[in-house]
């Protein structure tokens, strides 16, 4: 009978959405709508696949003894997948920003902020952009509603997060606040999982320090979340209220869709010759030592975001939170945990759809993970 009820596994995948994948990132608020239902059927089919099979294995067994496993094989290890979604600005927010100076930053604002200009740090801008990429917002969370998955929009600005993604500490290394605002976003996020619902979140135009404005970029978010430790070491942060017991093991997953099949030597828009590198392996200090074999000396971006090569930056002229570099500096910062594997894929190739369904075997991606990660 023990043998028969089988081992659940929770699965969590943080899906992270480009917003040069979901929009038109040169034509003001253009969404791309067929690839936006692309990936909401995707995530839908994920999501409901693993319950049909349960449901379907409830029928075969109905009349059976108790414990009785063997009309339904398939049965003895059910995988449930679900889904914090995050999306990028794309066209929703990048041209507005930058037309007020607004950018995005990865460290904690200096202390003397009185270098603070109002003409460039406006919270005029601060509220138009987030005007703009809420409306994207709206429009993820519509769709995803519409291929039937409980879909709720959240905010960091809401829950006070800094444009850096970390919260501001004063010169003690005490909150500023009087709570720490990325254990406020992570509750909401595990209350949202824990009763069905699918999380949304977006970057989001936020303050930088007290007086200033910038950016705090969906790349640098699924860093700060899927290194938290309530996603990647307890069952309770996405179990439903009395599956804890069933559950025996816990697998994160980070995904970013982007619009170029994965990390390369070089910008293949640009450069015919660029190689696409299958994995990028790092050590613990987020130092690249494997390339899957392409060689360490091919001039790609490292963790800091030093290189010479043309892959580091983004080939959108609106771009204001430096786009593959910042991509693959949270990409790396995660890997190096050693908890999670992260893909680099292209938004509606069938690489995507595999990684997207749990299956880590790629034909054209890049997997990032921990050197001794033996996954």
């Amino acid at each position: 009978e023990e043998q028969c009820q089988g081992e659940n596994s929770e699965r969590i995948v943080v899906l992270k959405l480009g917003g040069s994948s979901i929009t038109d990132k040169g034509t003001l608020e253009t969404l791309d709508q067929n690839m936006l239902d692309w990936v909401a059927s995707v995530i839908s089919n994920t999501t409901t696949s693993l319950y049909q099979n349960l449901s379907s294995c409830i029928v075969e067994t109905a009349g059976h003894e108790e414990g009785n496993c063997s009309c339904c094989p398939t049965s003895n290890k059910l995988i449930r997948s679900k889904f914090v979604v995050v999306h990028g600005a794309g066209s929703f927010g990048h041209q507005i920003a930058k037309s007020y100076g607004l950018k995005g930053y990865t460290e904690e604002p200096p202390p003397d902020e009185s270098a603070y200009n109002p003409e460039i740090n406006s919270m005029e801008g601060l509220a138009q952009t987030r005007l703009s990429v809420t409306k994207l917002n709206w429009q993820v969370v519509q769709t995803l509603l519409r291929h039937s998955i409980p879909a709720v929009g959240i905010s960091p600005f809401a829950v006070g997060l800094q444009a850096h993604g970390d919260p501001l500490l004063n010169k003690r290394g005490e909150f500023k606040t009087s709570a720490d605002p990325m254990s406020t976003l992570m509750h909401v996020i595990c209350n949202a999982l824990q009763v069905g619902l699918t999380p949304v979140l977006h970057g989001d135009a936020v303050l930088y320090g007290q007086q200033r404005v910038g950016i705090l970029s969906g790349d640098t978010l699924v860093s700060q979340i899927s290194t938290r430790s309530e996603l990647t070491d307890s069952l309770s942060c996405s179990a439903s209220p009395g599956d804890e017991a069933t559950i025996k093991t816990k697998q994160v997953d980070v995904i970013f869709l982007t619009d170029v099949d994965g990390v390369y030597t070089s910008d293949p828009k640009r450069d015919n010759h660029a190689i696409l590198l299958p994995i990028i392996e790092v050590d613990s200090s987020g130092k690249i030592v494997s390339t899957g074999g392409k060689g360490l000396d091919i001039p790609i971006c490292q963790k800091d975001g030093s290189s010479s090569s043309s892959s580091c930056g983004s080939t959108h002229e609106h771009d204001v939170t430096g786009g593959l570099e910042t991509k693959l500096k949270a990409a790396i910062d995660i890997a190096k945990t050693g908890r999670v594997q992260v893909y680099i894929v292209k938004c509606g190739s069938a690489d995507a759809r595999r990684v997207i369904n749990g299956e880590s075997l790629l034909e054209r991606g890049t997997l990032i993970r921990l050197i001794s990660d033996p996954r």
